[in-house]
C-alpha cells in the first residue's frame, strides 16, 4: 500500500532496530494508549521478541501489524493494527499511531483510509471500527475524515497506564463493496 512517499507494510523482523527506535522516541507519547506495547518493548531483544509474536497472530490471521514507512528518509512513521478479528462477523478493529514528527500532516488521515481499503478488498471485511478516547480530537478528525460514524459511547471500556478506566467513543465503517447475494 502506497501513498505519497510512504508506503504501509506488515511488520516484520528486519524491522527490529527501527521499530525499537521508533516506539522509543515516542514512549513518552504513546504510552497512555499503548500500554501493552510500552511494557513489551523495553529494548531490541524484547523489540524482535515482540515482532515475532505478532508475525505469529498474523500468520493466524489473528491481528496484522503494519508499519509506514517514510520512504525518502527511510524511517518508521506511524504503526497501523488490525486486531480483534471476528472472522464470523467479518468486522476487526483498528488501532493506529503517528511519529510525533510527522503528525498533523495528513499522513494518518491517508493511512487510515488505504488500510481500510485493505480490509475490505483483501481481507473480505464487512466492517471496521475505531474505539477513540473522548479526548483524541485529532483521532476524531482522522476517523470522521475516513467516513468513520459515531455509534455511541462505550463507558469504562479502556484501561490507561496508570490504571483508571475511560470511556471511548465507538466508530464504525461499513464496507462500500456490496456483497452479492
Amino acid at each position: 500500500m502506497n501513498f505519497d512517499h510512504f508506503t504501509i507494510k506488515q511488520l516484520q523482523k528486519e524491522d527490529v532496530l527501527d521499530y525499537f527506535q521508533f516506539i522509543d522516541s515516542n514512549r513518552d507519547r504513546i504510552a497512555q494508549y499503548f500500554p501493552t506495547t510500552i511494557e513489551k518493548i523495553e529494548d531490541i531483544e524484547s523489540t524482535d521478541s515482540y515482532i515475532a509474536s505478532k508475525i505469529e497472530l498474523s500468520n493466524k490471521k489473528e491481528s496484522f501489524y503494519f508499519i509506514i514507512i517514510d520512504t525518502l528518509k527511510k524511517k518508521i512513521s506511524g504503526s497501523l493494527i488490525l486486531k480483534n478479528l471476528d472472522w464470523n462477523v467479518q468486522k476487526c478493529e483498528i488501532s493506529y499511531f503517528i511519529d510525533k514528527k510527522y503528525e498533523g500532516k495528513g499522513i494518518t488521515t491517508k493511512a487510515l483510509s488505504q488500510l481500510t481499503g485493505y480490509c475490505f478488498k483483501e481481507l473480505k471485511l464487512n466492517k471496521a471500527y475505531l474505539r477513540i478516547a473522548k479526548d483524541n480530537s485529532p483521532s476524531i478528525r482522522v476517523a470522521e475524515k475516513n467516513g468513520f460514524e459515531r455509534e455511541g459511547i462505550l463507558h469504562q471500556d479502556f484501561k490507561l497506564t496508570n490504571g483508571n478506566c475511560i470511556d471511548v467513543i465507538f466508530y464504525g465503517l461499513l464496507t462500500p463493496y456490496k456483497k452479492i447475494i
